[in-house]
């Protein structure tokens, strides 16, 4: 790989010979860092592989990316970051610690709580340089950032994601600090949008800025109702799975009956109580919650839509079964009843015998 020629280079990357100078930096400094980051890159990818081997174990984990710093961009970013702070005063012998992304893990998934098993087996594993922090937008839910130990950041843009820094040592008396971020697809969708169309010339672009922001509120609506799916999804397994163990003590129940010495009166009034077998274990209210939350989303961004319209409808059929009251003992109270059928049973046979 050719090292690059300075006018080309600043040409390239948009940065003015002006621009270059109030950095106070070196040319030759530059590329001796450009040197120093290809000789670390083979140790750099063995690091990004066994990262990615030890995170994609996790069920919660739908891909991870991976990516080594390309040294050109990395010249760009200590240029621009000494602009912006030229107090950083970064050098050969110490780019390694301001430049905290120069191994970069990107670590994705489906669902917004799934975050959580993965926050965990970062924080057992590696050390960290600094807490997590947790990239939100104004009106997230912060509470669960705050509770497993993050940093709250408000960005200005609406960007999503937990970062972290780690150190990883690679020998007894070195390491390397790597990054790595935690979203769900849908924020990645955004971030990757976002980024390659603001970075790094339009950032300021009013028109662009708008535009973005209402796509931001539509991916974080999309996040919420593929949470309220995934609930609902449990909860309609719970409930079908309830109704089927119903119905096989009610298929005993009736067998038992079938086979006992009962009068016609008693296997009446028996059956008759089996009919009135329902089950209470249908959590309607954490559904409801789930999607209100949605729906006052897409509200906020006066979506008048067919799924905003069914959404609505669903909640308000939850919100009436919520105020149904239903006795709570159920699949105990069954098993119950089909013991005291069959000591009924055993004592009309008791009975017939004397």
């Amino acid at each position: 790989m050719s090292k690059p020629k300075k006018d080309q280079f600043l040409n390239n990357y948009n940065i003015t010979e002006g621009e270059f100078s109030r950095t106070n930096l070196k040319w030759a400094e530059l590329l001796k860092i450009y040197d120093d980051h290809l000789k670390n890159y083979r140790i750099q990818v063995n690091i990004s592989n066994y990262i990615f081997e030890t995170l994609s174990e996790l069920e919660n984990v739908h891909s991870i990316r991976k990516r080594i710093k390309d040294p050109e961009h990395l010249m760009e970013k200590i240029i621009r970051k000494s602009l912006s702070k030229p107090e950083s005063e970064i050098s050969l012998e110490n780019y390694t610690e301001k430049i905290t992304d120069l191994i970069g893990v990107r670590v994705l998934h489906l669902y917004k709580d799934d975050w959580l098993e993965i926050h965990n087996k970062i924080l057992s594993t590696w050390s960290t340089v600094e807490k997590p922090t947790a990239n939100i937008r104004r009106g997230d839910n912060e509470e669960v950032y705050l509770e497993n130990g993050c940093e709250i950041k408000e960005h200005q843009y609406g960007y999503r994601s937990v970062h972290y820094l780690i150190e990883f040592p690679y020998t007894k008396d070195s390491k390397m600090i790597v990054e790595i971020q935690v979203r769900t697809l849908f924020e990645e969708a955004w971030s990757e949008i976002d980024h390659k169309i603001r970075y790094p010339y339009d950032i300021d672009n009013p028109i662009l800025a708008g535009y973005l922001v209402v796509f931001n509120s539509l991916a974080g609506s999309a996040d919420q109702m593929g949470s309220f799916i995934k609930i609902l999804k449990q909860e309609l397994d719970l409930r079908n799975q309830q109704i089927e163990e119903k119905d096989m003590i009610i298929r005993e129940l009736k067998e038992e009956i079938n086979k006992s010495k009962l009068d016609k009166q008693d296997k009446e009034r028996i059956n008759k109580s089996l009919n009135k077998i329902f089950i209470d274990n249908f959590d309607t209210t954490k559904i409801t919650k789930a999607l209100s939350q949605s729906i006052i989303s897409m509200n906020s961004l006066n979506i008048n839509s067919d799924l905003f319209k069914l959404s609505t409808e669903v909640a308000n059929a939850f919100k009436k079964l919520n105020n149904i009251n239903i006795n709570p003992a159920t699949i105990e109270n069954n098993k119950n009843t089909k013991n005291e059928i069959a000591i009924t049973s055993e004592k009309k046979e008791g009975e017939e015998e004397n």
